[in-house]
């Protein structure tokens, strides 16, 4: 980790900047952290990120999801990026925001900052009107993320093969009130995954 990235990482204050995909700096923002998180890419899809799959994030959303609520997300440090965050808001439904992807640049893991981004983008979504529950799958083969993602307060719903051929396995699907607190704010007992087993899902991933 650089020095400059320690230093603002302690005495920093992180804020989410929205991008625009159709503006070749933004793109370029967005690929340079894509390509800081090669596990992600290499465990979903099979493959190393490259800077011409980075530049095919802005066809990932649901092509059900209007383009106004497409939404990207760089998170910052003292302006220095370190993680990518796309929404599909007020889908699959009006009252809910579907998280497409979350990356955290490899050099800004393990430092308790995924969760602290995840509180941030609460924040941000409780201006969304309507907008009251958080959705995403993840891979079962996933147990990190899985184990991330219910100490950020979501729980399961159901698992299931994925709807695209593009993800390897199956998925399971899992929810959270934008208004929830993480594990670590609340001791609250997380959910066990392995009673989802012989639940059916029809994942909405494209």
């Amino acid at each position: 980790m650089d020095r400059g990235f320690t230093y603002a990482y302690k005495h920093g204050v992180m804020f989410l900047q929205r991008l625009d995909l159709t503006r070749e700096l933004d793109r370029a923002i967005a690929t340079r952290i894509f390509l800081q998180t090669p596990a992600y890419e290499a465990a979903t899809f099979h493959r190393l990120p490259t800077a011409e799959t980075g530049d095919q994030l802005a066809d990932r959303f649901p092509q059900a999801c209007p383009a106004e609520e497409r939404l990207t997300f760089v998170a910052k440090l003292h302006e220095l990026p370190v993680a990518l965050v796309q929404v599909a808001r007020h889908y699959p439904s009006a009252e809910r925001a579907l998280l497409m992807l979350v990356l955290v640049s490899q050099e800004s893991q393990r430092h308790h900052f995924g969760c602290q981004l995840m509180e941030r983008l609460s924040m941000q979504a409780r201006r969304w009107a309507g907008v009251q529950t958080w959705e995403l799958c993840v891979l079962e083969t996933n147990q990190v993320g899985i184990a991330f993602w219910r100490h950020c307060g979501f729980r399961s719903v159901d698992s299931g093969p994925a709807s695209s051929a593009a993800f390897h396995g199956r998925l399971i699907r899992m929810e959270r009130a934008i208004k929830s607190r993480p594990a670590c704010q609340t001791g609250r007992i997380q959910d066990d995954a392995d009673a989802l087993l012989t639940n059916r899902l029809v994942a909405r991933l494209t």
